[in-house]
């Protein structure tokens, strides 16, 4: 079984990427951290290439960094099941963020708490 995402929360957070700051002055991030579930990962979908971290680099072009982070099952809570935080997607995105140097303009989407609506959550 293959999902397909909505285009339009793609386009959304491109948007939200690219445009505005509190002056409302143009604003362009060179590197964003995709940190998230199995949607962010990309499960379910059709390929590798197929999910919204994909296609937000694909929208963005080559002179933006943008990286997957997704971790199939994570939570957003500390005492969940799988709590993001304690993955390694958690460390190699802090990594990311922190190395992406003084000149860099580092944007991160969050799509986390799906999985915190388990019963045993």
């Amino acid at each position: 079984m293959s999902y397909h995402w909505p285009r339009i929360s793609v386009f959304t957070a491109a948007l939200v990427t690219i445009a505005g700051s509190a002056l409302g002055a143009t604003r362009v991030a060179t590197h964003v951290a995709c940190v998230g579930d199995s949607i962010t990962q990309g499960v379910g979908a059709s390929s590798a290439n197929t999910n919204y971290p994909a296609d937000l680099q694909g929208l963005l072009g080559p002179g933006v960094s943008v990286m997957n982070y997704g971790h199939s099952g994570a939570t957003m809570l500390s005492t969940g099941d799988l709590p993001y935080q304690l993955q390694p997607e958690y460390t190699s995105a802090t990594s990311f963020v922190s190395g992406a140097g003084a000149t860099a303009t580092v944007d991160v989407i969050i799509m986390l708490g799906t999985n915190d609506s388990k019963d045993y959550n």
